[in-house]
């Protein structure tokens, strides 16, 4: 985040947020019951107990944090230049991503689910071809079997951020001067706070898969936005985080019991799944406020590492996922045991992020490629307006 004078405790989250994706996708390689590129030979039932801690809310943290994020980039910069700006920030690092970070995960998943017999390279002689006949049962994608996989975030943010920059015109608008009053009245926020559990609620039940994700994924972003520079929200934050504690105590142990006793028997009734979706919807939202309550109280102090963890942590969320495969993978032969080897994995994985945290900022130019937003990129809007030309069929693919 920009202005670090802003709110520190939101830039150490966003650290903390991108860091437990790589434990978490880790985790995904030995859980039996929940779908992932690939698994590993070794599985525990019991490591999704503790994966619902985390499970329902970690990316949602994510979003409301870069919707805080966006307010104060459109205040400072306005809309237009944001879009223009963040279209090349976002989409050369996930054009990049789906064709030479991501294809590793296809690799692995056919290896494992296909049967496939050569190696890598003849493999990506294959995926460089869009019309190769050995992918015909893997179409799914931006273009045929290239695939954004886990750099999903990359794609929705950049969409959410145009259509958040819309918003953001209309509710800046000379037009909407006479409707600002409303904003300062207490029932305006509790009638959005209903308005947007009631939708949480409506894509949990009606929704699945990308469709719910993302839509859940925007109406905190959203949230994000409209509640950056309200102070009394966070003040709100800071004198309720015990409250918080105890509800998201309570509701984690109902999700707990609900998947041991009825998601795990495949004994789902329509009353479980309304009321386990009711508990689930607020469960994210609790986490989330209490996450931000927490770091509104231990997160306050900045450090001269910060902001260069933060310009590190697209790059490394760029590569996490591929790395943590390719080691399972490659790691699969030597048999060592579901413990040594998760823990190869992880550690293989962090020391990886140690060398694109090293390396990355060395790159000059080319490192906005891999995500990292460097000082010395030039602030030209001719020269990003040629950027945005030249992703204008990734855009329209996407569109």
């Amino acid at each position: 985040m920009e202005n670090l004078n802003r709110r520190v405790e939101l830039d150490w989250l966003r650290v903390i947020a991108f860091t437990i994706l790589i434990f978490y996708h880790t985790a995904m390689l030995y859980i039996p019951n929940w779908g992932f590129h690939y698994k590993s030979a070794y599985s525990s039932v019991w490591l999704e107990y503790l994966m619902l801690l985390i499970s329902p809310w970690r990316m949602l943290l994510i979003w409301f944090i870069s919707g805080v994020a966006l307010r104060y980039i459109f205040d400072k910069q306005g809309a237009g230049n944001t879009v223009l700006f963040r279209t090349p920030l976002l989409l050369l690092p996930l054009l990049f991503g789906i064709w030479v970070v991501v294809p590793v995960q296809l690799f692995a998943e056919m290896q494992q689910n296909a049967g496939l017999t050569f190696g890598y390279v003849d493999f990506y002689k294959h995926f460089i071809e869009l019309d190769s006949p050995l992918f015909s049962q893997y179409q799914r994608g931006i273009w045929p079997h290239v695939d954004v996989n886990h750099l999903w975030y990359l794609r929705a943010l950049w969409c959410f951020t145009v259509l958040l920059a819309v918003l953001h015109i209309v509710l800046t608008s000379k037009l909407h001067v006479m409707f600002l009053h409303l904003s300062a009245l207490r029932w305006s926020t509790y009638a959005l706070s209903i308005l947007g559990g009631a939708s949480l609620l409506w894509a949990q039940l009606a929704l699945a898969g990308d469709s719910q994700r993302e839509f859940q994924g925007f109406v905190f972003l959203l949230a994000g936005y409209l509640l950056a520079k309200r102070q009394h929200f966070w003040a709100w934050l800071t004198c309720h985080s015990k409250m918080l504690i105890w509800i998201f105590t309570f509701n984690a142990m109902i999700i707990l019991l609900l998947y041991h006793f009825y998601w795990l028997q495949d004994s789902l009734t329509p009353f479980i799944v309304w009321c386990g979706s009711i508990i689930l919807v607020l469960q994210r939202v609790c986490a989330v406020l209490l996450v931000l309550a927490l770091a509104a109280r231990y997160l306050t102090r900045s450090h001269p590492l910060l902001t260069r963890l933060n310009k590190a942590v697209f790059p490394i969320y760029l590569w996490h996922q591929s790395v943590i495969i390719a080691l399972a993978l490659w790691l699969s032969r030597y048999q060592l045991g579901g413990l040594l080897e998760s823990l190869v994995v992880i550690i293989g994985t962090l020391l990886f992020s140690g060398l694109l945290f090293w390396l990355v900022p060395k790159l000059g130019s080319f490192a906005v490629v891999m995500g990292y937003r460097a000082n010395s990129l030039t602030s030209n809007k001719f020269i990003w307006g040629l950027g945005c030309l030249l992703l204008l069929p990734l855009i329209l693919r996407i569109i």
